[in-house]
């Protein structure tokens, strides 16, 4: 069944999963910015990513087909929740890393899915979680 609001099939068929744990804090649209040649902050987030994506570069296989992929802000002691747009487009720039080193083949709908949530971190730190899915379509 897939749901109306957000597009997620229950009913696609899972062949496996990667977990990322990106020891870093995810920073709101209003933070990074857009993707632009002038935008300092944006590129300098992007290259944020890569570095921590890098330690993964022998786990994840890459991408071959569509793909599920799942970001999980955990904000730590003394941060609260964002608002939807600012937490998707805060995401960004890690996703454009994630097409970069080949763990999705785009970011567009045909390639992937996206979905995105925060919660408080039981550790009191900043973190990500990414997941990432082939799912049999």
């Amino acid at each position: 069944m897939v749901c109306k609001a957000c597009g997620y099939d229950e009913l696609l068929v899972v062949q496996s999963t990667c977990i990322l744990f990106l020891d870093q804090s995810a920073q709101s649209l209003n933070a990074v910015g857009v993707n632009s040649k002038n935008n300092r902050g944006y590129r300098g987030a992007r290259n944020r990513w890569k570095r921590l994506l890098c330690k993964y570069a022998t786990l994840v296989q890459p991408a071959k087909k569509y793909r599920r992929i799942f970001f999980t802000r955990l904000w730590g002691k003394g941060k609260r929740a964002y608002d939807y747009g600012n937490l998707v487009g805060g995401f960004k720039p890690l996703l454009d890393e994630i097409v970069r080193a080949g763990y999705l083949i785009d970011d567009s709908p045909r390639y992937c899915s996206e979905y995105y949530s925060q919660y408080k971190s039981t550790t009191g730190k900043d973190y990500v979680e990414v997941v990432i899915e082939d799912v049999k379509r």
